[in-house]
């Protein structure tokens, strides 16, 4: 065969392949394209399926029909999906059909809880949509699996072809060479320094180098074959190009699926604004909070708050500026709370706060106050001095609600009450707790000063023997004569100084003046006998109170032998370890100790005879009655039978007939004291009273 016609033959089968190669690249970049389309496909699925879960999740915190409703849809954009999807592996359709089939699943599923949502609640209802809700959140959960395979398959499927195309390509150009190189060796003479860079090209272009060209520039056969060459090398680096973007893009939109679910679950739970707990996640705090409250017994409150001039600043300024008022507003409410206070934004400048446990409705009140003052310094937002304030109202459970609602709906009208009022306040619910909780506030402020004035007074009871009818002792009680409300009673400010901290203070006031004054008497030669006073639970649980007894006695040079200390018998019982201990300590320094109110509280043989005491102190409950009520007499009579028993002094107070103190004597009972002996007083009244009556003597 002459020269030109094996140089022809050999062109010849060098276009074929050439024309077979670059159908194979068309045919590869056409199977890419699809698979990209199946891909996509698979994600958009995957994300409908995601966002059916979403639709559950909300249903689940709150059951109402819309979020099954919306699921509805998305069963139906699925279908839709699942009927175009024709172009699918087979492999594929096995999922495709699965997830067919339980998109039917959900629809029937989601017509049979909105069908029993129209036809009304009950409690059999009730169950039966969470036990459809459960097995719709199974099947969705299933969808997603297989959703992620199918994604997963197309991911394989694309990678498989992405070989078989090297494979292919790589066989092709080999049989090329193979039968470019045969024939050559015909025209080796002629053609060989041709041959051999067309055999370089190809040798490269096998071991992976796509970017390999043959640099033949004459008007030949082989110039010709080498241009073909060079254009096949340059489709296959596009085709590479094509690949690697397409696997740059499948990561691209993985990661991205990545972050829109992790931004799906923050919208969820949470207001995009502010980043406080949003009004479904409040919800579903505050029901979890009320059921345990509920078996617990414990009390809670919800604070209703809504920012004043919010309205105007929003019209005047835009929405911009009311944004950062907002974000500044949730910033300054979540510093003025405990950890443990739970604070949500509903929407627009409402926000809500549970306050769980609740001590006490002072404790509510106290943390409307803080709120308050959080928002009277002026916001600086964009050039411009704002000065808002916030209105509260305040909702206790379970007095004003036993349930989500009812307690949101009471907040939200104690809310309106302050907001009538002129705003920047709290209301609670009820006008009377409202008030109740305003007044305890302004009597801590001036109690608070009063201490701080030292003008609280110490009034002195006399204490009697039955027996001798002299004068053995002096109960010393505290005074505050209000310089606007006049004289307040001890049972409206102890137990507030109590509850607020206070009555250390308070105490060691009154038992200062106490020892001045007993002091001053025995310095004027007038011996007013043992001085009582009362001492609270919270001073006695401070290690340091012997301490400062102490120095008191020291200072105000009143004997300890002369003191004696009344403890309600609660306090042993409460802390029996820790009383014993101060106890002893006040024993040692030769003070003495007396139970008051003996027989209200949890009286108990065990402890009385392990106690430092000396003295019982018959409750007035018991003595008020004593002439008529037999029951009130059996009482005290066990009271001062146990006294003498144990050898203790027994003193009765409230004591204000003479049948009363007859019956005491008659019963063996020590001492006495009441409007009978003589009512509290001040000091100077104290003594001119004790001494015209005759029943003591002066020590000159």
């Amino acid at each position: 065969m002459k020269i030109s016609l094996r140089l022809v033959l050999m062109a010849t089968i060098a276009v074929t392949l050439s024309v077979i190669l670059t159908a194979n690249m068309f045919w590869q970049d056409y199977q890419q394209n699809r698979y990209f389309e199946r891909l996509e496909a698979s994600t958009k699925v995957q994300t409908s399926i995601e966002a059916m879960r979403v639709q559950l999740r909300q249903y689940a915190r709150n059951p109402n029909v819309e979020p099954l409703r919306h699921n509805r849809k998305l069963y139906e954009k699925l279908d839709q999906m699942f009927a175009n999807a024709t172009r699918a592996s087979d492999q594929q359709l096995i999922y495709l059909h699965s997830l067919q089939k339980r998109n039917n699943s959900v629809c029937k599923l989601l017509d049979q809880m909105i069908a029993i949502h129209d036809a009304g609640n009950s409690t059999t209802q009730s169950a039966a949509l969470f036990h459809l809700s459960n097995l719709l959140d199974s099947v969705i959960q299933t969808m997603q699996e297989d959703s992620v395979r199918l994604e997963q398959l197309a991911i394989n499927s694309s990678r498989e072809l992405q070989t078989q195309s090297y494979l292919l390509s790589g066989g092709l150009i080999l049989t090329l060479a193979f039968l470019l190189s045969g024939l050559s060796l015909h025209t080796a003479r002629m053609f060989n320094a041709r041959v051999e860079m067309l055999d370089q090209g190809i040798h490269r272009l096998s071991e992976g180098a796509l970017y390999s060209h043959i640099s033949l520039n004459e008007k030949d056969e082989l110039s010709s074959v080498a241009q073909h060459f060079n254009a096949m090398t340059d489709r296959l680096r596009e085709t590479s190009i094509s690949r690697d973007e397409l696997q740059t893009e499948v990561d691209k939109r993985t990661q991205e699926l990545e972050q829109q679910q992790q931004i799906l679950r923050q919208l969820a739970d949470h207001d995009e604004l502010t980043r406080l707990p949003n009004r479904s996640y409040f919800r579903d705090t505050l029901r979890s909070t009320l059921q345990k409250n509920q078996r617990s017994g414990q009390n809670a409150a919800l604070l209703f708050l809504d920012l004043d001039k919010f309205k105007q600043v929003n019209d005047t300024l835009g929405h911009n500026v009311g944004d950062e008022v907002l974000q500044e507003a949730a910033r300054r409410f979540r510093n003025s709370l405990r950890s443990s206070d739970f604070l949500a934004r509903l929407g627009g400048d409402e926000f809500t706060i549970i306050i769980d446990p609740l001590d006490s409705v002072q404790a509510a009140a106290t943390v409307a106050c803080h709120l308050i003052e959080a928002m009277q310094a002026p916001m600086q937002i964009e050039h411009h001095e704002l000065h808002l304030g916030t209105s509260i109202g305040i909702s206790l459970f379970p007095q004003d609600g036993h349930d989500v609602s009812a307690l949101m709906r009471n907040a939200d009208l104690a809310m309106y009450q302050s907001k009538e009022q002129g705003g920047n306040r709290f209301s609670f619910y009820s006008e009377k707790m409202t008030l109740e909780a305003r007044r305890k506030l302004i009597l801590e402020e001036e109690l608070r000063t009063a201490l701080q004035q030292q003008q609280l007074t110490v009034y002195y009871q006399p204490q009697y023997d039955l027996h001798s009818k002299k004068l053995v002792g002096v109960e010393a009680l505290v005074r505050w004569n209000h310089p606007v409300q006049g004289v307040i009673p001890p049972m409206e400010f102890i137990p507030l100084a109590e509850e607020r901290a206070l009555i250390h203070e308070l105490g060691l006031q009154v038992l200062t003046q106490a020892c001045s004054q007993c002091a001053q008497w025995l310095h004027d030669h007038f011996d007013p006998g043992v001085l009582a006073v009362n001492i609270s639970a919270r001073q006695l649980s401070q290690q340091v109170m012997p301490e400062h007894i102490q120095k008191i006695l020291q200072t105000t040079g009143w004997p300890a032998h002369k003191l004696e200390l009344e403890v309600t018998e609660s306090f042993f019982i409460n802390d029996t370890k820790n009383s014993l201990g101060v106890l002893n300590q006040l024993r040692e320094m030769g003070i003495k100790l007396a139970i008051d109110d003996f027989g209200t509280g949890y009286s108990s043989l065990s402890y009385l005879k392990q106690l430092p005491i000396s003295k019982l102190k018959i409750d007035r409950s018991f003595t008020q009655d004593l002439i008529e009520d037999a029951e009130d007499r059996a009482i005290s009579e066990a009271i001062i039978a146990l006294g003498k028993t144990l050898g203790l002094q027994v003193i009765a107070e409230g004591v204000e007939l003479e049948g009363q103190a007859e019956i005491l004597i008659s019963e063996g009972c020590d001492q006495a004291q009441g409007f009978l002996y003589g009512r509290p007083m001040p000091a100077e009244a104290f003594g001119q009273q004790v001494l015209a009556a005759g029943q003591v003597e002066s020590l000159c």
